[in-house]
């Protein structure tokens, strides 16, 4: 008996996260940067490699930029 319930409130939870995912779905990075200059994204890496220098995203972003992640004076 408690087994079909489980799955039913599992179901229930899942449709409630659906609605709310498709009702406010995020933003999309790719696009809100596509037209920014490469000195405000240097600016922007800058400001990433002190908030959070040991994030794989920033350092390979860093890498890109021709910025050395690891050199204190960056």
């Amino acid at each position: 008996m408690t087994g079909p319930a489980l799955a039913i409130a599992a179901a229930a939870v899942a449709l409630f996260g659906a609605i709310l995912l498709a009702m406010r779905p995020g933003q999309d990075s790719a696009r809100s940067t596509r037209y920014e200059t490469k000195a405000v994204r240097a600016d922007k890496l800058q400001q990433e490699l002190r908030e959070s220098p040991n994030s794989g995203r920033v350092l390979w972003d860093a890498l890109d930029e021709d910025i050395d992640p690891t050199d204190p004076r960056a």
